[in-house]
Formats: structure tokens, C-alpha cells, sequence
């Protein structure tokens, strides 16, 4: 089923069949006699769906949130070294198609120099089949605590305190890294950002007419401040690099190309999230537990 409460059934039910979903269809991918690139990628993407829910229920939940919270954590750190290889060669990719003005041989060397890290971290995951089993060993274990979670049943005021706080984060950081620019501060928002759109993703069926658009506009927000996060992945790993790739003075028209393409981002991230986090916290959220209650 899908990764959204379904009407007409309690909040307290639906989050125990979410988070169980979601879980199974980790362990699936990890099930598989080959796991590939793709099946680890799908893996993560769960965790994260997961810990969005987590944040949500965080105050119902206790004790048990900190422990979920640390084992999905610990699942996608298990998975993460060749995918952040693979993230770090496609904003490469991108940006050959962002029109920014960059020598075609320099992106090539870097281009080079980042596969011959993903390679060389291919080489060294002979322990893969490890980190796959620990990873198994996690998803087993957040299955048993998924399996206990006992939450109330108070209808939508069990979600209201989670939804409240995280779109409260999500409005302050995004002045912060309005007001104090730092890539610090927009990796915070980016998160807070995302957390709240699984948040509009879980209730939109409550309210589609209320959060159908907003769940969108918030995907198109996390796509634009997730290339930036990448982006600045991207322009560390280079510089740490530059000798080995063409030379300090070369790698500045890379690292300016990158902080140009960064505040492109951050620009249009700014522009959307003014839009979508004007409202207070708590006038925001009255206003979509009201709407979920009524459609």
C-alpha cells in the first residue's frame, strides 16, 4: 500500500502499517542473492520515508523514537560509500547541462578523478557482504520495535505535536539560511524540508485538495535544495582533491563554476520556500488538521 494514511482508518493503525511496509520492502532489496546499486539507492529512500514518520510520531512514540530513529540511521550508513560516489558523478553530469560556462576538458578530468573513487571504493568493499548483513540485522530489529510500537489512539492529535514541530524547524531554518547564508544552515532547512514533505505525503489523502499542491511544491523545494546540498558534496570532494586533478589555479574555475550553480539554487529555494512557509507554525498546522478532518 502506499506511503499515506487511508481514510476512514485510525492514524495509530496506519503508522504501524507504514513503517512495517516500509521496513519489508527494505529487507526485499536486501533479500536478493545480488544486491546492486539500485536496490541499495531504494533501501535508503525507505529509511528516510521512515524517519520522516519517526519525527512524526516522535512524541507518542517515546523512548522507541530514539531508538528507531538511530537504527534507520545506521541501516543507510551501512549502504552509503558507492552511492554517495555515484550522487557526486551525476551533479558532475548536471552540470555539463546547466549552462554554466566550464571548460569541457577540466569537467573531464574531474570527471575522471571521481571514477577512479567509486572504483577504488568497489575495490575496497569486500566487506560489502558485511555491511549488507548488519544492514539486514538492523531492518530485523526495527521490525520487532515496529512490531511493539503501542501509540494511542487520539485520531489526528496523535500526529499534531510532530507535524507542528517539524514545519516550525523547517520556517526557522529557512530564515536562518536566509538571513546567515551558510552551507551548514541550508543542509539544516534541506532536511527539516524534506521531513515535512513526507509529512504532506502521509496526510495528503486526509486533505488532497489542501495538500496535493503543497506536497508537490514542497517535492519541487527538496529537489532544488538537494542539488545544492550536492553541489557542495561536489565542490568539497574536488577541492580536496585538486592537486591530483589539474592543479590549484585550474580547479578555481571549477569551484567558481560550483559556487555560481550553488546560489542559483539557493535563489530559487529561497523564492519557493518564502511561499510555502509564510504561515505560523501553529496557524499552519490548526489549519491542516482542520482540513484533514473535514474532506
Amino acid at each position: 500500500m502506499a506511503f499515506a494514511f487511508q481514510p476512514g482508518v485510525s492514524p495509530a493503525i496506519e503508522s504501524r502499517r507504514i513503517a512495517a511496509e516500509a521496513v519489508e520492502a527494505a529487507l526485499a532489496y536486501l533479500s536478493t542473492q545480488t544486491v546492486d546499486e539500485a536496490a541499495v539507492h531504494e533501501v535508503r529512500k525507505h529509511m528516510k520515508k521512515l524517519r520522516g514518520l519517526l519525527r512524526l510520531l516522535r512524541r507518542p512514540l517515546g523512548s522507541a523514537y530514539a531508538e528507531g530513529n538511530v537504527l534507520c540511521r545506521d541501516v543507510a550508513r551501512c549502504l552509503s560509500g558507492v552511492r554517495d560516489a555515484d550522487v557526486m558523478l551525476e551533479t558532475l553530469a548536471w552540470i555539463q547541462l546547466s549552462g554554466q560556462p566550464v571548460d569541457l576538458s577540466l569537467l573531464q578530468q574531474c570527471e575522471g578523478y571521481l571514477q577512479r573513487h567509486r572504483e577504488s571504493l568497489r575495490a575496497h568493499s569486500g566487506d560489502m557482504r558485511s555491511r549488507i548483513l548488519e544492514a539486514r540485522h538492523g531492518l530485523q530489529a526495527m521490525a520487532g520495535q515496529v512490531a511493539d510500537w503501542s501509540l494511542p489512539e487520539q485520531g489526528l492529535e496523535l500526529v499534531k505535536n510532530g507535524l507542528q514541530h517539524i514545519y516550525r524547524q523547517a520556517r526557522d531554518y529557512y530564515r536562518l539560511s536566509l538571513e546567515q547564508p551558510s552551507d551548514e544552515h541550508i543542509h539544516d532547512w534541506r532536511k527539516r524540508v524534506k521531513y515535512h514533505w513526507y509529512h504532506c505525503r502521509l496526510l495528503e489523502p486526509l486533505a488532497p485538495d489542501y495538500l496535493g499542491g503543497r506536497a508537490g511544491s514542497l517535492k519541487s523545494l527538496s529537489d532544488i535544495i538537494g542539488r545544492e546540498h550536492d553541489l557542495t558534496v561536489l565542490r568539497n570532494f574536488l577541492s580536496s582533491g585538486q592537486e591530483k586533478i589539474a592543479g590549484k589555479l585550474r580547479m578555481l574555475e571549477i569551484h567558481e563554476a560550483l559556487v555560481a550553480l550553488q546560489n542559483r539554487q539557493r535563489e530559487q529555494g529561497w523564492r519557493l520556500g518564502g511561499e510555502l512557509f509564510e504561515q505560523p507554525a501553529g496557524d499552519w498546522t490548526k489549519t491542516c488538521l482542520q482540513a484533514c478532518a473535514s474532506d
